[in-house]
């Protein structure tokens, strides 16, 4: 019956059509405009915008308090309510010949036994906010700031909801763990990582102060087995962070993490971003621990750096093996020994270069890793380094895979040009590395070379016994 009243009406209803319809009742770019009005209503929300100090204001109170207290004439100190304000925001103001009252121990104790006196809630404002963007757990002006906030917090009967948030959460301000706690409990709200500072009733512009590094740093280790659900919000707040101490303890260990088969599907994220915000791993400076790393900090980075090493050297092998020779068993057998991989460079002409340049994520490294060579031969070389060896494979097929000790030769990798591939392709190394009485291998040497054909055994299982013999 209802099927033909359905008819007689000429009313037909599709209920998976209502449901693919309705998701798409309100468009892309109003749920964006609604976004950008949510936010800036959150914004608003935070008031108590920062004072707007000039320089030169900053510095005329700075000089007029340091004037008295350089010469420990603290009775003779006479400044405003509102220099006194300007002074809270303005701690850390320092010049060439002038160091900060943030930086002297002496002289902030001075300055917060004179605030004490004549105390106002606006002061209050200001040490906050420097509190936050210089927040250093290792700075004795900074400890001695922490126990003045966390007594004037504790005593707050105001209104402001900044204040009152950290009177519930006091734990919150401790540089002991306080930012750190603070993370990893947001996280266990389910609280979205873009809105951290508004959690805290704070803007989105003190994302960038330092107080924060540990919030992240909380927030992804409450959170990292659920990281592929956030991991674009984690690389966009790490932008608008941009702290560089923050960048290498997250990215390390998310490249850790990364590289863990459970977590593959970030892996290729991981890996751009990390070259993108640290750079090549090749080059050691880059990776170095930062000011006061612990020493799991330090074997982190050292951990990390050798994981995007291997990483960006199986892509290399892979577009290599891909684009100069297809050669499936030789890529399978080198992507074996990425992890031991030290140091590599391509040489060959430039149209390779070009089509290896494509590769999204080894395209910013193809100038630094890839030497074009004068001659227009289709040819190319693989040269790396693997303990105290320079090992070269060769596009050719008939070219053989040539070994040479590092100590003897290792001018090779810091070739610059070549005009033709032969260069390295010496005549000097005929013997081979290895021989073998069916699956007997004997008579190893130092320099020499193998060839890729299989014979009693197959050449790989050759290779294999001359590369786990000879290098460590």
């Amino acid at each position: 019956m209802k099927n033909n009243i359905s008819e007689i009406i000429n009313f037909n209803f599709s209920e998976d059509n209502f449901i693919y319809y309705s998701k798409n009742v309100i468009n892309q770019y109003t749920i964006n405009a609604l976004e950008i009005n949510i936010n800036k209503l959150k914004e608003i929300g935070c008031g108590d915008e920062l004072m707007d100090l000039e320089i030169n204001t900053q510095r005329d109170v700075v000089l007029k308090f340091k004037k008295f207290a350089i010469k420990n004439n603290i009775e003779q100190i006479v400044l405003s309510k509102k220099e006194l304000r300007t002074l809270c925001y303005s701690l850390s103001y320092s010049e060439s010949t002038i160091e900060s009252i943030l930086s002297n121990e002496y002289e902030l104790v001075v300055f917060l036994d004179l605030i004490d006196e004549v105390w106002k809630e606006s002061f209050l404002k200001g040490l906050m906010y420097t509190y936050f963007v210089h927040f250093n757990k290792s700075n004795n002006s900074i400890i001695n700031l922490e126990n003045y906030l966390v007594n004037k917090i504790e005593f707050y009967e105001g209104g402001n909801a900044f204040f009152k948030y950290f009177k519930e959460h006091k734990k919150y301000l401790y540089l002991k763990n306080g930012d750190i706690t603070l993370g990893y409990e947001l996280a266990l709200k389910n609280i979205c990582i873009l809105d951290i500072t508004f959690a805290i009733n704070r803007p989105k512009s003190w994302i960038s102060y330092s107080y924060f590094s540990g919030v992240l740093c909380g927030y992804y280790e409450r959170n990292k087995t659920n990281i592929s659900s956030y991991i674009d919000d984690l690389f966009t707040i790490l932008k608008e962070h941009n702290n560089n101490i923050t960048y290498k303890k997250i990215i390390s260990k998310l490249i850790i993490q990364a590289n863990e088969s459970l977590y593959s599907d970030i892996q290729r994220i991981v890996k751009l971003k990390a070259l993108e915000i640290i750079g090549d791993p090749s080059i050691n400076s880059f990776w170095l621990p930062f000011e006061n790393a612990t020493a799991n900090e330090i074997n982190d980075l050292k951990n990390a750096q050798i994981i995007l090493n291997e990483w960006l050297t199986k892509e290399f092998i892979s577009v290599f093996f891909k684009e100069c020779i297809n050669e499936p068993r030789r890529k399978k057998f080198w992507i074996k020994y990425a992890s031991r991989i030290e140091k590599f460079k391509v040489y060959g002409p430039e149209h390779i270069k070009k089509r290896l340049q494509q590769n999204q994520v080894i395209s910013k490294f193809v100038n630094s890793r890839f030497s074009i060579t004068n001659s227009n031969q289709n040819k190319c070389a693989f040269v790396f380094q693997m303990g105290d060896y320079n090992l070269i494979e060769f596009s050719e097929e008939g070219y053989a895979f040539v070994a040479r000790k590092t100590s003897q030769v290792d001018y090779i990798t810091r070739l610059k040009t070549l005009q033709s591939i032969e260069e390295i392709r010496s005549s000097n190394y005929d013997e081979q590395l290895v021989k073998n009485n069916g699956h007997s291998f004997y008579d190893l040497k130092e320099d020499g070379r193998l060839f890729h054909k299989d014979s009693d055994v197959s050449w790989e299982q050759k290779f294999d016994y001359w590369i786990n013999k000879k290098i460590r």
